[in-house]
């Protein structure tokens, strides 16, 4: 299973630095997608500030929304990694949304994809480096069933 998180996400609908590697991640057939219940609020802020830069029109940032759920295999209620994904927050010293995903994957023993470097660099120095790849460092499952980053 992996979390994508929403940096990842918006990538599926806006052609950007990543685009074609977030698709990659989309159209892997042997991934299991999946994300907090918390991501659709993350990802319409995100089409919204892109719809007024010009980037996007409205049209196509509600398509966007429209299409999203169906992506995801599993959407985790994100409730139930408020506690960890505080004590994360906390820890890391990183917004609590971001940790969210993390505490997802945390509890789903799953990898967490994100194109947040930052946020990478701050879970993988306080233990966390196993659960986390940067999007640009994903790689599609191999035979056995690891990922080959």
């Amino acid at each position: 299973m992996v979390i994508i998180d929403a940096s990842v996400a918006v990538k599926w609908y806006v052609a950007e630095t990543q685009h074609a590697q977030a698709r990659e991640i989309l159209a892997a057939d042997d991934e299991l997608l999946a994300a907090p219940d918390s991501i659709f609020t993350e990802v319409a802020n995100t089409l919204r500030r892109k719809v007024t830069e010009g980037t996007v029109t409205r049209e196509q940032a509600f398509e966007a929304l429209e299409d999203l759920p169906r992506c995801f295999s599993l959407l985790v209620p994100s409730r139930a990694s408020w506690r960890a994904a505080f004590d994360l927050a906390l820890n890391l010293g990183h917004p609590f949304p971001d940790c969210v995903y993390l505490a997802c994957a945390t509890m789903n023993d799953a990898r967490l994809v994100t194109d947040d470097r930052k946020f990478l660099e701050k879970a993988a120095a306080n233990g966390h480096k196993s659960r986390i790849v940067l999007l640009a460092d994903w790689k599609p499952r191999m035979a056995g069933g690891e990922n080959a980053s």
